[in-house]
């Protein structure tokens, strides 16, 4: 499969720091930051709607050594109630936590420490930097980023329902090849977005030139690669992406942007089109308005 991909739109929010995930709803736009303190609620021409409260703080961005690091984000139905789930990246004990949110009426955020952590090293999992996260049917699926040290993507499948579900949990970890091959760099997974309607995972893949899941370093091109037939291969021990895009290669304004999220609007016979959030490491989030289409 080829795909074919066009720059519509782009934004820049100067005022919303290191965007990390974006999720779409009901016409709505969810866009999280990683050492931001609110989720900002969008319309799809990025103008601001709302804002829903996290943390309280006097400064714009949440320090470092502070920061949960809310690096993934999915809306699922949980307890009869459509909500937005926030994952830390658990790359330190402060980012060990969930962020669940009741869309309906603007809930308060309940706050949960990861239960599926001693499940994760117990795994075996030399590193924890959980970047990316889907629904697909009835599991919840988390991207682990390696790294210039630890040079493996996983996928991490395991219960939706993770904040109240008993030890211990269930857990498929499955060794995920980007299958790029236009650099030499390391391609980490940044972000998941499942595409029920043809059963494929989009994947946000980016070049950063970090040997842990800790500290930034160099930003380099990002992709958009797939996975067909997803479902049926969620038992599997690795799995090779089917294709990808190389986004430098659309525009030049793509060229050298850390993507981490992505996410569909809508879906016709002719596109699909998709949202991306890009962090620059300098405070800023990027925002770009996409059409796909995937050939065989």
């Amino acid at each position: 499969m080829q795909a074919t991909v066009t720059l519509l739109q782009t934004a820049l929010l100067p005022d919303f720091p290191s965007g990390s995930a974006i999720v779409y709803h009901q016409d709505k736009l969810y866009l999280v930051g990683d050492d931001a303190t609110y989720v900002r609620v969008m319309d799809t021409q990025y103008q601001e709607i709302a804002r829903i409260p996290l943390f309280e703080t006097t400064v714009p961005r949440i320090p470092k050594a502070q920061k949960a690091d809310l690096e993934a984000a999915v809306i699922r139905e949980w307890e009869g109630v459509t909500t937005l789930l926030l994952i830390g990246s658990a790359a330190t004990p402060q980012r060990e936590q969930l962020i669940s949110i009741p869309l309906s009426n603007a809930g308060t955020p309940l706050f949960y420490p990861n239960p599926l952590i001693p499940a994760l090293q117990q795994a075996g999992l030399t590193e924890l930097n959980i970047e990316g996260a889907t629904i697909i049917g009835d599991k919840l699926v988390w991207a682990n980023r390696g790294n210039d040290t630890h040079r493996t993507n996983h996928l991490l499948v395991t219960v939706p329902d993770i904040e109240t579900t008993a030890a211990p949990i269930s857990l498929t970890m499955i060794a995920v090849d980007t299958g790029i091959k236009d650099t030499p760099l390391f391609t980490g997974i940044s972000e998941l977005c499942y595409v029920a309607q043809h059963d494929l995972l989009l994947l946000a893949v980016s070049v950063e030139a970090t040997a842990n899941a800790y500290d930034d370093g160099e930003i380099g091109d990002s992709y958009i690669a797939w996975i067909t037939n997803v479902s049926t291969r969620l038992h599997h021990r690795a799995l090779t992406c089917d294709g990808y895009v190389a986004l430098g290669a659309v525009s030049e304004v793509l060229k050298q942007q850390k993507i981490e999220g992505i996410c569909v609007e809508s879906i016709t016979a002719d596109s699909w089109i998709l949202h991306l959030a890009s962090d620059n490491d300098a405070g800023a989030t990027g925002l770009f308005r996409i059409s796909f289409r995937l050939t065989s």
